[in-house]
């Protein structure tokens, strides 16, 4: 008697959805056009799969050896990994090292074999010990490698390459039969699924957990900045995106440092960051005294000013807003700005002679402080309500004038009240000094400032080739006169943008930042010049509150901290190292890295160190402070090189 056939439900949506299947998100991802398994590569709509099989390791593994393989263009990898049994390991490699320990006994082996073995035989024994005795613990890998491409062709010429490269490696690799449809299901399933589920199921390589970890292959570096652009790639072919105005958690200022010798790419990563802020609409300064950047700056519509006084002047008796209320009251401090004045006058004499000693100086800055008062210009009475930073630059005196003052009111007031001879002496010397910058120097130091509406200029690019003829007195102290004008150009700048983005007018990704380069900075900030080095520390500490910053580039990093140091100097100088927040390392003598080792200390690592008198042209370190370095190629466009014209 034949029984009835037991009804079967059919299945419907409904079960699925019930089972808990997401049929929206399977319909989203499932291959396009179905899904065929062949022999020896799946066929789906897009094109042709395939995948390659790694079923023997090398017997030596290097540093970061999944990294070639998994790293590589086009290719997927799916890697499976499981702990083999302690007690299992153990009794395995037990009875390898016996098989293996008997052939070395055989009498008919020849003698490479005899040599094989014995080699074969004392690393079981090593592996034994790691395992029994240290602890090692160890892994089975599966590692497929899948490859796709749009015809069966260029599947086939891509699984070639792959595998020569592989075997170049000394791994064993290949394209299993009949395992198209394992090889799919293995993306998904973990290593125990794979076991129960696959036809063919792979148990994959032995290895040593230690191994393993050596293979690490997330080894990648990119630098990503939200608002960067593009300076090169790093050796492992991330891009470098960088912005030297990002401002987080890590990143607070933004002043940078770039050293290495000539013709290594110094002057085209400059240009690169330059033309990038240029194209920002940031406010560009700068000190030229090679001439290198001014073909680039008149490209750009900008202005290169001659320091010598060839372009005009900037009057050292001008009174810039240099100084704030406060640390949250950002508006000009007419007070404050007028001290920093009468400061700066009187580093300028010590510049400009060395012979004054320190009473003459408190001299020089006193008369000044009388004149200043006796002409008008300020009432102190009045305090901050009145205006002495912003006046038409006719309103300021001239130094010729301040002569007069000083050989006729202030002279007379000293020798009245019975002067010793060393103030005396002083005022000769002083009066010395006044009569060769009136006299001699006249076009560089008795005028008004003739340089109009400069702060309204994009791109100052000041050339100071032309001061190398003068002495090293007068060149400073035009140096230094320059960075007075700068810096109040910079604080003006960023107090109005960062009035603007409090008052909620702009976003704060709008607002108009202001850079400032000093190429061969050793021509400016050195152990001979305490003073400067002062400035310009305080410069670096200042100009994070107003949206700006400053780059530092020397080939003479020796020259900025030489051997033979007054110790007193010393630090300072470091400190203007530590207030960098990005530093870009090019190629450097030992020599030269020792110096800049010694400056930075544990910032950078020592075998990070030992890399950079290695580097090629136009590669870099690139070290943020508090991130990580990294190290690229820089990579400008050919368009870029033409526009620079001058340096790699």
């Amino acid at each position: 008697m034949f029984k009835s056939k037991k009804y079967e439900k059919p299945v419907t949506v409904q079960d699925y959805h019930d089972d808990g299947y997401n049929l929206d998100l399977l319909c989203e991802i499932q291959p396009q056009g179905g899904i065929d398994f062949k022999e020896r590569y799946i066929r789906t709509g897009s094109g042709y799969t395939t995948a390659i099989t790694i079923y023997e390791l090398p017997k030596v593994l290097t540093d970061n050896w999944l990294d070639s393989i998994v790293n590589q263009t086009g290719v997927v990898a799916v890697f499976d990994t499981i702990s083999i049994d302690r007690n299992t390991s153990i009794k395995k490699i037990n009875r390898s090292i016996g098989e293996q320990g008997s052939r070395l006994y055989e009498n008919n082996l020849k003698t490479l074999d005899k040599i094989e073995a014995n080699d074969t035989y004392q690393s079981l024994i090593n592996l034994g010990a790691n395992v029994k005795i240290h602890g090692e613990v160890m892994k089975r890998i599966v590692l497929r490698l899948f490859i796709t491409k749009t015809t069966e062709t260029e599947l086939e010429i891509a699984v070639r390459k792959i595998k020569k490269d592989l075997e170049a490696l000394s791994f064993k690799a290949q394209m299993m039969q009949f395992e198209s449809k394992d090889n799919y299901l293995s993306m998904f399933y973990s290593y125990e699924q794979q076991k129960k589920h696959l036809d063919h199921f792979r148990i994959g390589c032995a290895i040593q957990a230690g191994h393993l970890a050596g293979s690490y292959y997330f080894n990648h570096q990119e630098l990503l900045d939200e608002r960067g652009s593009y300076l090169g790639n790093t050796m492992t072919n991330g891009s470098v995106i960088f912005d030297p105005f990002k401002s987080d958690d890590i990143r607070t200022f933004f002043n940078i440092l770039v050293l290495g010798k000539m013709g290594m790419g110094k002057s085209t990563l400059l240009k690169m960051i330059l033309e990038d802020q240029f194209g920002r609409g940031n406010f560009i300064r700068g000190f030229d005294k090679a001439r290198d950047f001014a073909p680039m700056i008149k490209e750009l519509g900008g202005k290169v000013i001659c320091l010598d006084g060839a372009d005009g002047a900037i009057n050292m008796l001008q009174i810039f807003a240099s100084a704030s209320i406060s640390e949250s009251d950002l508006r000009v401090s007419q007070i404050n700005s007028y001290i920093i004045h009468l400061d700066k006058l009187k580093m300028q004499f010590k510049l400009l002679n060395s012979d004054l000693t320190e009473t003459d100086l408190k001299m020089i800055k006193s008369a000044f402080d009388d004149f200043y008062v006796d002409i008008g210009l300020i009432d102190k009475s009045l305090g901050e309500n009145q205006n002495i930073t912003d006046l038409p630059n006719e309103a300021y005196p001239k130094l010729s004038q301040f002569r007069t003052y000083f050989e006729t009111t202030f002279k007379k007031k000293v020798y009245a009240s019975n002067p010793t001879e060393a103030r005396k002496e002083g005022i000769e010397k002083i009066e010395a000094t006044l009569n060769d910058l009136c006299n001699m120097y006249k076009d560089i130091f008795d005028g008004i400032t003739s340089l109009e509406n400069m702060e309204d200029e994009q791109v100052v690019m000041f050339d100071i080739e032309g001061l190398t003829s003068y002495d090293e007195s007068i060149k400073n102290c035009m140096l230094y006169t320059s960075l007075q004008l700068i810096w109040a150009q910079a604080i003006k700048n960023g107090r109005k943008y960062k009035n603007l983005i409090e008052s909620g007018e702009i976003d704060e990704k709008d607002a108009k930042r202001f850079m400032f380069f000093i190429d061969e900075c050793h021509n400016l900030i050195n152990s001979n010049d305490e003073d400067v080095v002062d400035f310009i520390v305080k410069f670096q500490k200042e100009m994070r509150k107003f949206l700006a910053g400053v780059i530092f580039a020397t080939q003479s990093p020796q020259e900025l901290i030489p051997e033979n140091i007054n110790s007193k100097v010393e630090p300072k100088l470091k400190q203007v190292f530590a207030l960098t927040q990005s530093k870009f390392l090019l190629n450097m003598e030992k020599s030269d890295v020792a110096i800049v080792s010694k400056a930075l200390g544990s910032v950078i690592k020592n075998s990070e160190y030992d890399r950079i008198p290695l580097l090629r042209r136009g590669q870099a370190l690139l070290n943020i402070a508090g991130s990580n370095t990294i190290f690229f190629n820089i990579e400008p466009t050919q368009q870029q090189l033409n526009r620079f014209k001058g340096g790699i």
